[in-house]
């Protein structure tokens, strides 16, 4: 039951080669810092070129030099790419590392190689290698190897040593020693290091919920963390600097740090995210890019503390909800890597535009034998007025209406920039058969000006919201710990259950889960349970690597079986996909394009109640 992702491209496996191309737009358009033109009518963010991962690829961490974007993916290597203003080209030769299949991150060190991290293959730990530009062919021989008894997070190249943030292990130094690594520290006391920047000797290290950690490295066998910056409600993860500007993304917050004096100082007020920021990028003239795991964000950090430009969605070419997972610079360019594909976008300065969010493009109400309603919340993040023009519906059985106070049943409306407003949608039911509807809101943003959202009810055959998950006990599994069979009766009898299919390649899988087992701790209500559902292509020792590489202590199972089928009719197309059963094992949740968060909020609410 190996299946694809539904990505277009059907090209073999390459280190793509690509240029994105920069359009020709006309002189009336935007221009940024670098000369790339805007057409005039888009977005004051306009994704200018676009290249589609290769069937069955994920993208993972990604990187730039002047020339070219260095990608990781999770299976099939890494991938390059050329920025030099021309067409899109594609090689069609493979560029895979001995040590794995895939890379986690990558980098680009002072003297121009190039450096990525991974997975060992089938045991614990983690590689580390160095390459040349532009290296290519079948298999990369790295120049210069190395490892770590634990999954590296991410990784900083100086020119004499290299630093590995280990997550909850804290920070490893070692030695570029000719064509090895000699490992000459370890550092602990940290809560998670996750992202890593430098300036000088002053080493700045992502430290979850903790907010940054400074570490001096003046001497590398013996670094020593003298500051610590608190960011209130933020879970840190990445890290970018800007001369003694430094940049924090993670959970919930992104925030400026003034490193300019001994003591950093944290800029106020800090950017609250509609999502969750997994990458962190500077461009020229202040520009901020942030992979937010739903879109692509650009903020202003010129004048202090970072403001909001706006805000890009990248459409997925799976059928799941797009995942932004990484991003890096090209002068005022943003290179994303969206997980089924890379693209380059650029940022008009100074254009002043409404920006549309919608915070679901689906809606499923499940069950439905009486009324019944929903919502979809619509934010304004642009600087310019946004005018609801119209929202129309093709079923009468359903009704919209824009919750605006002072108004009722408004189709149309204005929302101020940082605003936001409720749509409104109701069902009532004829009988009990499958109904389907598109809503559709009309504005004046000028790149989602007309946006369709699919509504259903009673339809599918698949783990409808209100009715049992497994009734009759029909969904075997094998558990990755016995290789016994097992069902969700006999294990999760009486517990509201968050259940997640992944991979153990897929990159946005191995910030997930450890991201869900942190929240199951934290929850602490013994009727909630997380329960990790491998695919077929993965294997039980796979998956004890993964465990152990990300300590994650909830069950994995494996689905040998097509169980996927009956939770969603098509199957799970896409990682990580999420489904909530309450105590009584009825369906609460299932919407493979929710944002992140949404499940989790689901399992909590169903474990709560008696």
């Amino acid at each position: 039951m190996k299946r694809s992702f539904g990505l277009s491209s059907r090209r073999v496996l390459a280190p793509v080669l690509l240029s994105f191309g920069l359009g020709c737009g006309s002189s009336s358009g935007g221009t940024t810092s670098n000369g790339v033109v805007v057409p005039e009518g888009d977005d004051d963010i306009a994704p200018m070129s676009q290249l589609d991962g290769l069937e069955g690829t994920l993208f993972n961490g990604i990187t730039a030099d002047a020339e070219h974007v260095y990608a990781c993916t999770g299976q099939h290597g890494l991938r390059v790419a050329s920025v030099d203003g021309s067409e899109l080209k594609i090689a069609t030769e493979g560029a895979k590392f001995p040590e794995g299949d895939g890379c986690f991150e990558v980098t680009v060190g002072p003297d121009g190689k190039i450096w990525a991290l991974g997975p060992r293959r089938g045991e614990p730990g983690g590689w580390i290698a160095a390459f040349a530009p532009g290296a290519a062919g079948a298999t990369i021989a790295p120049l210069v190897t190395g490892g770590t008894d634990v999954l590296a997070d991410s990784l900083l190249v100086t020119e004499t040593h290299v630093f590995v943030a280990l997550g909850p292990e804290g920070l490893a130094v070692f030695q570029i020693d000719g064509e090895a690594l000699k490992p000459v520290a370890t550092l602990g006391g940290f809560e998670q290091a996750l992202g890593l920047a430098i300036s000088g000797d002053r080493l700045f290290v992502a430290n979850g919920r903790s907010g940054v950690a400074e570490v001096d490295v003046s001497d590398p066998t013996k670094p020593a963390i003298v500051n610590e910056t608190k960011i209130p409600g933020a879970t840190v993860r990445r890290l970018a600097l800007d001369g003694d500007r430094l940049y924090a993304a993670g959970l919930a917050i992104a925030a400026g740090i003034d490193i300019s004096g001994d003591t950093p100082a944290l800029l106020t007020p800090t950017w609250e995210s509609h999502a969750s920021a997994t990458d962190v990028a500077v461009g020229e003239n202040g520009l901020v890019f942030l992979a937010n795991t739903e879109d692509l964000v650009v903020l202003d950090g010129s004048g202090g503390a970072p403001t909001l430009v706006g805000s890009e969605l990248l459409p997925s070419q799976t059928k799941a909800r797009a995942r932004v997972i990484s991003v890096a610079a090209i002068g005022s360019l943003a290179i994303a890597a969206e997980w089924s594909a890379l693209w380059s976008l650029a940022t008009a300065i100074d254009r002043p535009v409404p920006d549309m969010r919608l915070d679901r493009l689906s809606i499923d109400f499940g069950v439905a034998n009486l009324k019944k309603g929903k919502g979809i919340v619509v934010q304004n993040l642009g600087d310019k007025p946004l005018e609801i023009a119209e929202l129309s519906m093709d079923n009468p059985l359903f009704e919209v209406n824009l919750a605006i106070p002072g108004l009722s049943d408004a189709t149309s409306g204005t929302i101020e920039p940082g605003g936001k407003e409720l749509i409104q949608v109701s069902f009532e039911p004829a009988d009990d058969q499958p109904v389907t509807a598109l809503l559709t809101v009309k504005s004046n943003d000028p790149d989602e000006g007309t946006v369709t959202i699919k509504i259903t009810a009673n339809a599918g055959t698949g783990a409808q919201v209100g009715r049992p998950v497994d009734p009759n006990s029909e969904m075997v599994f094998v558990d990755s710990l016995t290789g016994n069979d097992v069902t969700l009766t006999e294990r999760f009898n009486g517990k509201a259950v968050l259940m997640v299919y992944f991979a153990t390649w897929c990159g946005a899988c191995a910030q997930e889960l450890p991201e869900l087992q942190r929240q199951l701790n934290e929850l602490g209500n013994p009727n909630a349970a997380v329960l990790g559902i491998a695919m077929e292509g993965d294997t039980a020792e796979q998956i004890a690597v993964f465990r152990e590489n990300h300590g994650i202590e909830f069950d994995i199972w494996i689905d040998n079986a097509g169980n996927d089928r009956k939770l969603i009719d098509s199957g799970v197309e896409a990682f990580p996909t999420e489904f909530v059963i309450d105590r009584e094992h009825i369906v609460v949740f299932n919407d493979p394009n929710a944002y992140a968060g949404e499940a989790f909020e689901a399992l909590s609410k169903a474990a709560a109640k008696q």
